[in-house]
C-alpha cells in the first residue's frame, strides 16, 4: 500500500515517547509500504533545534526508505493533488481538524486512519478534577466536541490502550477503533544491586504540564520524607525543555539535566524511576521505558492508567506523598522486593509493549486496512472545496503568467 503519514514534526524518538512509537511504526510499515511523511512544522523545527539536528532524524528515516516532505504554504494541497494514496494517517485530531476534510476531497479512495496518541479531553478532564478549576472544565469540555466530531469523520481511529479505547466506545460505540500500544526497544535484563545512596530518576518532557507538575509535587511534598530514611538520597531530572522552575529546583540533592540525547547509561546507574504523576492521560512513556531497561518503578493510579499493572507484583503506586515515599523507602530497603518488582516489571513489558509484541500488531492492522470501508463526502462538501481551490489557483496563474505585464507599463 502507499501510506501518507502527516504529523506536525518530523519523528526525534530520543525526545519524546509519542514519536518514539511513530518511529517503531514507520519503520515497522516501511517493512512493506511506500511511506510518504509529510511534517506540515518542520521548518519551526528547524528554527528550534537547528537545521543539523533534525537533518540527522530526516535522514535516519531516508534510510530506511521512508520519503520525507516538509510543509510549507499549499504543500500539502500538491502532495494530496498529485499522488494517489491507500492510507492516510494523521498523527493527532488536530492534525486532522485541520485537514482531514483536505485529504478525503482529493483522495476520497484512501482510508482514513487518526492516531489519538491520547485521547485529549479525557487527559484535560483529569487536570480538570485536580484543579477543581471552573476553565480547566469548560476547556475539556470544548476539546471533547472537536475531538469526538473528528474522530467520526474518520474509517478508523488507533488507541494507545482498551482504556482509552473503552472511553472512545463510551462516547461513540460506532467508532471503528484499534489499540496500538506503546512500543519499546526491551534489552536483556542485567543484573542490579540497589545503592546505599539510591538513586531516583525522573524523566519526561517539560513541554507537557502534567510532568511539570508531577516532578514539583515530587520535590515539594514527598522528597523531604524519603530524605529522613535515605539522607544520601540523590534525583535526576531529565527531559526535553525543562521550565525555569524545574531548573530551579536543582540543590546538593536535586540534579537537572534537561535533554540527553543517550538516556541508558542514566538509567544503568540509577537505582529507581518514579513517575508521581498526578494527572495525565494515554499510557506513559516513561513508565514502560523504565521498566524495560530493568528499573523498578514507583508511580500514582494515574501513572498505571491503561497498562494493566499491579501493585505489588510489577509496579509500586502511591497516591499520596506518605505513601509514595514509603514505596521508595521499601524498595531501598528490601532486596527481594526490588528484584521481583523489576523483573516482573520486565517480563510484563516484553510481553506486552517489545518491538516484536508491537510489530505483528501494527502489520495486521494494516493488512486490515485494505478490507476497511471508506466513508464518503458528500458533493456539497466536495465541490465548494474544489471550486476554491481552482479559483486560487487560476488567480496565482493570471498574476504569474498574465498580469506581471500590464504592471511593467
Amino acid at each position: 500500500m502507499k501510506i501518507l503519514v502527516i504529523t506536525e514534526f518530523i519523528p526525534m524518538p530520543d525526545r519524546q515517547a509519542g514519536m518514539l512509537r511513530l518511529s517503531h511504526f514507520l519503520r515497522f510499515l516501511a517493512q512493506r509500504h511506500q511511506i510518504l511523511l509529510y511534517a506540515g512544522d518542520a521548518e519551526f523545527q528547524c528554527q528550534h533545534f537547528g537545521e543539523r539536528e533534525v537533518k540527522v532524524y530526516e535522514d535516519n528515516l531516508s534510510r530506511i526508505g521512508v520519503r520525507v516532505c516538509r510543509g510549507f504554504a499549499g504543500e500539502l494541497l500538491r502532495v494530496l493533488r498529485r499522488e494517489r494514496f491507500d492510507v492516510v494517517l494523521f498523527e493527532h485530531y488536530l492534525l486532522a481538524s485541520k485537514h482531514l476534510v483536505l485529504a478525503r476531497c482529493w483522495q476520497p479512495a484512501a482510508r482514513i486512519v487518526i492516531d489519538t496518541v491520547d485521547v485529549v479531553f479525557q487527559r484535560l478532564l483529569s487536570k480538570a478534577q485536580i484543579t477543581g478549576a471552573r476553565e480547566d472544565f469548560a476547556e475539556a469540555r470544548k476539546i471533547k466536541h472537536e475531538e469526538l466530531g473528528v474522530y467520526g469523520k474518520a474509517d478508523v481511529i488507533i488507541a494507545i490502550s482498551h482504556a482509552d479505547k473503552a472511553i472512545l466506545h463510551r462516547e461513540n460505540e460506532r467508532l471503528d477503533v484499534e489499540v496500538i500500544p506503546l512500543i519499546n526497544h526491551v534489552p536483556q535484563l542485567a543484573e542490579k544491586r540497589i545503592t546505599n545512596g539510591c538513586a531516583l530518576i525522573f524523566v519526561g518532557n517539560f513541554e507537557h504540564s502534567a510532568n511539570s507538575d508531577a516532578i514539583m509535587y515530587f520535590c515539594r511534598e514527598v522528597m523531604p520524607l524519603v530524605k529522613r530514611a535515605i539522607p544520601d538520597v540523590r534525583l535526576r531530572i531529565i527531559g526535553n525543555s525543562p521550565t525555569a522552575a524545574i531548573e530551579d529546583l536543582a540543590d546538593a540533592e536535586v540534579e537537572v539535566l534537561g535533554y540527553v540525547p543517550d538516556i541508558a547509561p542514566f538509567y544503568l546507574s540509577s537505582d529507581i524511576c518514579i513517575a508521581p504523576l498526578t494527572w495525565g492521560g494515554g499510557l506513559k512513556g516513561k513508565i514502560a521505558e523504565s521498566m524495560a531497561q530493568g528499573l523498578p518503578v514507583v508511580t500514582t493510579s494515574v501513572g498505571i492508567e491503561g497498562f494493566g499493572l499491579t501493585h505489588g507484583e510489577n509496579v509500586l503506586v502511591g497516591d499520596t506523598p506518605a505513601t509514595f515515599a514509603e514505596a521508595v523507602i521499601g524498595l531501598h530497603a528490601s532486596d527481594g522486593l526490588y528484584q521481583a518488582i523489576r523483573s516482573n516489571a520486565w517480563n510484563y513489558v516484553n510481553d506486552n509493549y517489545s518491538e516484536q509484541a508491537a510489530e505483528g500488531k501494527v502489520l495486521s492492522f494494516f493488512d486490515r486496512l485494505a478490507r476497511t470501508s471508506v466513508k464518503t463526502m458528500p458533493l456539497t462538501q466536495t465541490l465548494p472545496m474544489k471550486a476554491v481551490v481552482f479559483r486560487q489557483e487560476a488567480k496565482v496563474f493570471m498574476e504569474r503568467h498574465v498580469l506581471w505585464r500590464f504592471k511593467q507599463h
